[in-house]
């Protein structure tokens, strides 16, 4: 399955619109641990190697003409990851930060909505975002789920505007050396803010 989403800000009427209309999936809590090279070959590839309350994670980006949205193939089998990325093990990683989400999830028809509160351990950081998903078979159909995301957006009085993932925003704030960097990558140069 092929992962598209658009990253915005909930406003107070469409969190209402939610509580009463969407289906309430439930809460969960996600401990993200983030890894790289010491060279940042993955991220400044827009590639993303978590480990999610103790399983690992791959997203990597689909090439789709006309991108306006973040489309990424997921892989969540530990070997396949390692095969992969050309690797034995996973230690010979370094870590980039760590980052718990309390995640409230929604459904309206095939949509799926997160709802995240972000903070990291050790840090005062607290971050609060929200994505719009639809899920896909094929890159052939991203600019229609693209289409739809952006409409649904319209129809909900949610601004389209480019907004960090919490990652980048965890480094915009503690780690400005990797935020430059990426801000001046030509994979991340078009979606982030200072």
């Amino acid at each position: 399955m092929i992962e598209v989403e658009k990253k915005c800000l909930a406003t107070a009427s469409f969190l209402n619109f939610l509580n009463k209309h969407a289906e309430k999936l439930g809460e969960r809590v996600c401990e993200d641990i983030y890894f790289d090279f010491a060279d940042l070959r993955l991220i400044t590839n827009d590639i993303w190697l978590r480990k999610r309350n103790g399983r690992y994670e791959l997203k990597f980006p689909m090439t789709v003409e006309g991108k306006k949205s973040d489309v990424y193939e997921e892989i969540e089998d530990e070997a396949q990851i390692l095969a992969k990325l050309d690797l034995k093990d996973f230690d010979c990683l370094m870590q980039l930060v760590t980052l718990i989400t309390k995640r409230q999830k929604f459904q309206i028809d095939d949509f799926h909505i997160d709802i995240d509160a972000i903070t990291s351990p050790k840090t005062d950081f607290s971050y609060n975002m929200m994505e719009v998903e639809l899920m896909v078979e094929s890159a052939e159909q991203y600019e229609i789920a693209q289409r739809r995301i952006l409409e649904f957006m319209r129809e909900h009085s949610l601004k389209e505007q480019v907004v960090n993932g919490k990652v980048f925003e965890y480094f915009r704030l503690y780690r400005r050396d990797i935020f430059k960097s990426l801000k001046t990558n030509p994979h991340y140069a078009h979606r982030t803010i200072e």
